[in-house]
């Protein structure tokens, strides 16, 4: 009982539509385990989703149907399907990439020793 309390229900409601697109996609590209079952996803088809998504979403919409398809594994009773998936891990990057992650400012590389920062510089007296 007290697990339908877990989330919000904005989170329930846009995980439940994010895990409906899942099992469709599932279904639509017969990616079936070998007893018929859709769960739990391999690697293989979390992998594939998620570059099925990349053409039309950006890369953090499609953490967020990642994270709806781990609940939908935990609240049936399987592990965490994106834990330890190192290969899913880089293609989630590879995404970022490709779709252009926002930029980070660069920080100034000096050689060592050449320039100190002070964050409180000393106020020059003119005289």
């Amino acid at each position: 009982m007290y697990a339908n309390w877990a989330l919000s229900w904005n989170t329930n409601r846009t995980y439940s539509s994010r895990e409906k697109r899942f099992i469709q996609f599932c279904l639509m590209n017969r990616l079936l385990t070998p007893a018929g079952d859709i769960l739990p996803a391999s690697e293989g088809t979390l992998i594939y989703f998620a570059s099925h998504l990349a053409r039309t979403v950006r890369h953090s919409t499609i953490k967020i149907y990642l994270a709806a398809v781990r609940n939908l594994h935990i609240i049936s009773g399987y592990d965490d399907p994106l834990h330890g998936r190192l290969i899913l891990q880089k293609i989630l990057q590879g995404i970022l990439r490709y779709q252009g992650a926002p930029p980070h400012p660069a920080s100034p590389s000096y050689p060592p020793g050449s320039v100190s920062y002070s964050p409180n510089p000393p106020k020059l007296v003119r005289g």
